[in-house]
């Protein structure tokens, strides 16, 4: 009988922004040797890519095949509708919705995140780990400054009975670490930070790696809820401290023929603003790719600045699009203007990027491409609710 769940941060197939394979194997065969008939490893990938692949690439569809327990792809097949207070109507898989919600009780569920911090949302711990729960479809419009109020909503719709946050190789300055910058991004800690409360766990983790939980904002909140933003945190072996104060604050590199236009009326971190500029210096810094354009995101432009742009040009975002789409494709035509709608579209971001940026798609992933074609395959015929930029 199926008794034990496992969601790992497996948000993408980057080196460091995922947990341990190796963890996560062991994780399995330690609940298989407790007595659990079956362990299902269960994600949803990050937009603009899907979780089949990334288990695949970065390794913990094998481990956990070869510990037992099976992957559990939650951006395919049924999904089912559940409220968030505050966020209305949003669909989650089917697959957590009947153990999660339906039969709680029958099933153990360790919420396993990675040691890391995130440019949108300071940290990305066991509280954000949970927000992959929220169906792909419906992140977008939640992926702007209502953001934090999200993760605390489904934190109170989802609860763990263990967290774990795996610092084994901790990663700062966002949650995409660039190549060449390994002692700016990672600390090899070799830490385990666990306990029963997500909150309480992320608080003390936050404080590990020299981040106060209360500047946090949807760890504060939801630590209003419980009152545990200082929790008692006991040491089974000495810790040394990180070298330096970690922070969600993304590395100063950037293409310099890159020019983002900022609308000064509004223009959220977590949504049309950060996910873009971090796009660009991954794919400039891990993929080689070159710069040459202009980019507007936001609300709130300088006419002048709209009329003198040269091509070619990236709209990001609605409010941007609204404000200057159109007027920037009456001058420069629509070849010479990109769009992603949405808010943090990512497949759209990706789609527009990396012909701009000159970057061959195969590239990206380092599955050779029948292996790439078949997983890819297999993901639209299971059902695919994830929105892919790859493809």
């Amino acid at each position: 009988m199926e008794v034990g769940l496992i969601k790992p941060n497996a948000v993408n197939f980057e080196p460091h922004v995922h947990v341990d394979p190796a963890f996560v194997g062991a994780l399995v065969a330690a609940m298989r040797g407790d007595g659990a008939g079956l362990v299902s490893v269960m994600e949803s990938c990050t937009n603009g890519s899907f979780t089949r692949l990334a288990f695949e690439i970065t390794g913990i569809k094998r481990e956990v095949a070869a510990a037992g327990g099976r992957c559990v792809y939650l951006d395919e097949g049924a999904s089912s509708p559940v409220e968030l207070d505050g966020c209305g109507r949003i669909e989650t898989s089917r697959f957590v919705a009947e153990r999660l919600l339906a039969n709680r009780r029958d099933f153990f569920y360790i919420d396993l995140a990675k040691l890391k911090t995130h440019s949108m949302t300071t940290v990305t711990l066991c509280l954000k780990n949970q927000w992959c729960f929220v169906d792909p479809r419906h992140r977008g419009p939640l992926h702007n400054d209502a953001l934090h109020e999200s993760i605390r909503e489904v934190n109170r719709l989802f609860v763990p009975d263990l967290c774990i946050v795996e610092g084994l190789v901790a990663t700062n300055h966002g949650h995409f670490p660039l190549k060449g910058f390994d002692g700016e991004c990672l600390w090899n800690a070799g830490v385990l930070i666990a306990g029963r409360s997500a909150v309480a766990t992320d608080a003390a983790s936050c404080r590990l790696i020299g981040i106060d939980p209360a500047t946090v904002e949807h760890v504060a909140m939801c630590a209003r809820d419980r009152d545990v933003l200082d929790p008692p945190v006991t040491c089974l072996d000495p810790i040394d401290p990180s070298p330096a104060p970690f922070t969600g604050a993304i590395l100063p590199y950037f293409p310099p023929d890159v020019v983002v236009h900022k609308g000064i009326e509004r223009c959220c971190k977590e949504g049309c603003l950060l996910n873009p500029v971090c796009a660009v210096q991954v794919l400039a810094a891990n993929y080689g790719g070159h710069g040459g354009f202009h980019m507007f995101m936001g609300k709130g432009h300088d006419p002048e600045e709209v009329d003198s742009c040269p091509a070619p040009v990236l709209v990001v975002g609605p409010c941007a699009e609204e404000e200057v789409f159109g007027r920037l494709a009456k001058r420069l035509g629509r070849r010479g203007v990109r769009l992603s709608r949405g808010h943090n579209n990512l497949k759209e971001t990706l789609r527009c990027l990396i012909p701009l940026m000159g970057i061959n798609i195969l590239k990206i992933s380092p599955l050779p491409l029948h292996r790439l074609a078949w997983a890819y395959l297999r993901h639209r015929l299971s059902g695919s609710r994830a929105d892919v930029g790859f493809f």
